[in-house]
């Protein structure tokens, strides 16, 4: 979206430079939740995503989850995290009416993918009673990419469901991470 300011006196408009908040010297986890809370209306569809991840991550950083400590806030609509073994990770899915844990396998290789896939999928059974529920197993033949994921519908954009649309997603991250954690070893062998 490109913005104007117009000049009055001269009846011109100039176009606005877009600039990111760190060229005005603002840092996204450092400022934003003193901005709205000065100013709550403020919050277009990209700030409350940015803020419901700068809680996320504070909620992960309380109940000492290390998978996101190196992960700052962002606009988009997912937070990835790495597993160890590139192409594969761990990602929360925060959407207007649900949120997601992922686990994903999105190497550069559509065949690796799926390989690695069926090889977890093989273990569907254990892996599902590891993370304490039935997993959605989303091989996705069409696709190079394959996910592994569970979901909970919440109003995302209701702030006042945020507190447990957050402990969720904290609770569940945990859960996908240590049912996948050991597999990783098993995933990074069968690629040799």
């Amino acid at each position: 979206n490109t913005m104007y300011k117009i000049n009055h006196s001269t009846n011109r408009i100039n176009k606005l430079r877009q600039v990111g908040f760190s060229e005005l010297g603002f840092s996204e986890r450092n400022h934003l939740q003193e901005w709205l809370a000065n100013q709550p209306d403020a919050l277009g569809e990209e700030l409350l995503i940015i803020q419901n991840w700068h809680q996320n991550l504070e909620a992960l950083e309380q109940a000492k989850v290390g998978l996101y400590s190196n992960v700052g806030p962002s606009k988009e609509n997912w937070l990835n995290a790495g597993s160890g073994l590139g192409g594969v990770h761990c990602a929360m899915i925060f959407n207007r009416d649900e949120v997601r844990v992922n686990f994903v396998l999105g190497r550069a290789s559509k065949e690796q993918n799926k390989a690695l896939f069926d090889l977890l999928f093989a273990q569907a059974d254990s892996l599902n009673h590891a993370f304490g529920a039935p997993l959605s197993w989303r091989r996705m033949d069409d696709k190079k990419v394959s996910i592994i994921e569970y979901n909970q519908c919440f109003d995302g954009h209701n702030r006042e469901s945020w507190p447990a649309m957050i402990a969720w997603l904290v609770a569940h991250i945990q859960r996908l991470e240590a049912a996948f954690d050991a597999q990783i070893p098993n995933l990074r062998t069968a690629l040799r």
